[in-house]
């Protein structure tokens, strides 16, 4: 029974959290903590392992004990990004297609993809980052286009393929033993040619997508036409080689002291991206926190503070709230002895469900945009 099960993650950190059901779709449940604060299975665990084949009918026949009040389904989900699961994205044709990026000065005026948006950071360490500069128009790229709702992966492969730091780490690895490092491979082929077998780059495009479906769909569970998370896709990728992943990975402790009441802790972890359940007004990069209540004496308002132990190459963010405005994305700061500066994020629309990468460049922000 799901309230006989208990959370490994949270035990790990020696807090007894147990497992609810939540009904995820009309035919299946999934089992997750009912910590507030924890996401697991949804980061940290075998997915697969806690789906329940349970018809939504059945709901009304099952009698509940509530000990406490539990997070609901949505914001479980929203603090890992699978916005909308049933409603696949906006989609355009079929395959992958050569497609202009615009700087945004010539994009039509849309709306902020800052405030109240959920996205993911990434913020590069300048020691990592190449510092020459690049004179390139945002013609001379390529993306992949939308089909089957995978914009969500779309925007994963775009994220790497244009992140300076990324690029330098796989250049050290062997194509042929590395998805990530072929995946780099393979867009630099199709940047080449695009002008001359416009065909062949699309094919080039399409192929090495399809090589990273196959490798995520039976981590992920993934299914084509139905939209997912980029941040279940980051991960996994960033692990498949030695490199990425204990270069990419962020070493850091949530610490929490409770005004009212005095309780303390510091909850460590070990992730290749850092989930901030919520983003206070004073937030900032450098100093970031979240607010959440002392589990120990239920006061509101409390706020943890995240204090990295070790300072990665790359920052890879997921604010689940968002950012109330973009003023400090010009900014530089520095964590322990890297300086870093926002290079990337991920953008999270609604209606319908989709996703959109944005890189900044020497003259403007790059939208990477499969609809478009």
């Amino acid at each position: 029974m799901a309230g006989e099960m208990v959370c490994e993650l949270c035990g790990k950190s020696g807090v007894l959290s147990h497992m609810s059901i939540f009904q995820l779709n009309f035919g299946e449940a999934v089992l997750l903590c009912e910590n507030p604060e924890c996401v697991f299975p949804l980061l940290g665990g075998r997915l697969e392992n806690y789906i329940i084949q349970r018809k939504a009918s059945e709901m009304s026949n099952i009698k509940r004990k509530k000990k406490k009040k539990q997070p609901s389904l949505k914001q479980k989900l929203d603090a890992v990004w699978i916005p909308g699961r049933q409603e696949p994205c906006a989609s355009s044709k079929e395959g992958a297609s050569t497609c202009s990026l615009k700087s945004t000065s010539s994009l039509p005026k849309a709306p902020s993809p800052y405030s109240g948006n959920k996205f993911l950071e990434v913020c590069d360490s300048l020691s990592d980052v190449p510092m020459e500069t690049e004179h390139c128009s945002f013609e001379e790229y390529i993306q992949w286009c939308n089909s089957s709702a995978l914009c969500w992966l779309d925007c994963v492969l775009s994220l790497l393929v244009f992140n300076k730091s990324i690029k330098t780490l796989t250049s050290k690895i062997s194509s042929s033993g590395s998805r990530l490092a072929t995946l780099q491979e393979t867009y630099t082929k199709a940047l080449d040619i695009m002008h001359m077998d416009q065909n062949k780059a699309n094919n080039l495009l399409s192929d090495v997508r399809q090589s990273l479906w196959d490798y995520l769909k039976p981590k992920m569970k993934c299914k084509l036409g139905v939209n997912d998370s980029p941040v279940f896709a980051l991960p996994l990728i960033l692990r498949e080689n030695s490199v990425t992943s204990q270069t990419c990975l962020q070493e850091y402790t949530w610490q929490f002291h409770c005004n009212e009441c005095g309780f303390s802790e510091a909850i460590r972890r070990k992730k290749h991206v850092v989930t901030v359940p919520n983003t206070p007004g004073d937030f900032t990069l450098p100093e970031a926190t979240f607010v959440k209540t002392c589990p120990k004496c239920g006061s509101h308002s409390q706020k943890s503070n995240l204090v990295y132990d070790k300072a990665p190459s790359v920052l890879f963010l997921h604010l689940v709230e968002g950012l109330r405005s973009e003023g400090y994305h010009d900014n530089e700061f520095n964590i322990l002895d890297q300086r870093y500066r926002v290079t990337q994020f991920i953008q999270y629309k609604h209606n319908p469900d989709h996703f959109v990468c944005w890189t900044k460049q020497n003259n403007g922000k790059v939208q990477m945009d499969g609809t478009r």
